[in-house]
C-alpha cells in the first residue's frame, strides 16, 4: 500500500488518485466525509452529473487548485477520478423522513 501524500485536510479519512505519467496524486477528502444535508441534495436534484461534481466538492471543502488538477485531467482519468471518489458515497436517510408507502 503507497503511503498518502501530504493533503491540506488534517486528518480526515482522504480518497487518493494517482494520475498516469508521474503526475502527482491528487488528494480529496474521502466522500463519506461529506454530510450533505437534504437541503443541498434538493437543490443539485436538477443539475447535470458535472455540475452536481462541483458542488460536491465544494461541500467537502476541496481547494480549487486541487479541484483544478482533477478537470485539467484527460477525460478518460477525470472519469476514472471522479468514479472512483463517489464509490464511498453513502447517504444518510434523514431523520424523520422515510420513503413513501406501498399502495
Amino acid at each position: 500500500m503507497q503511503p498518502v501524500p501530504e493533503h491540506p485536510y488534517g486528518d480526515t479519512k482522504v480518497y487518493v488518485f494517482r494520475p498516469k505519467g508521474g503526475q502527482p496524486p491528487i488528494v480529496l477528502p474521502h466522500i463519506s466525509t461529506c454530510q450533505p444535508t437534504a437541503l443541498f441534495l434538493y437543490d443539485n436534484r436538477n443539475k447535470d452529473q458535472l455540475r452536481q461534481c462541483f458542488a460536491w466538492m465544494d461541500q467537502a471543502g476541496v481547494p480549487d487548485g486541487i479541484g483544478r488538477r482533477v478537470w485539467m485531467l484527460p477525460d478518460e482519468e477525470q472519469a476514472a477520478c471522479v468514479a472512483g471518489w463517489f464509490q464511498g458515497l453513502e447517504l444518510r436517510q434523514p431523520q424523520g423522513v422515510s420513503p413513501p408507502g406501498e399502495s
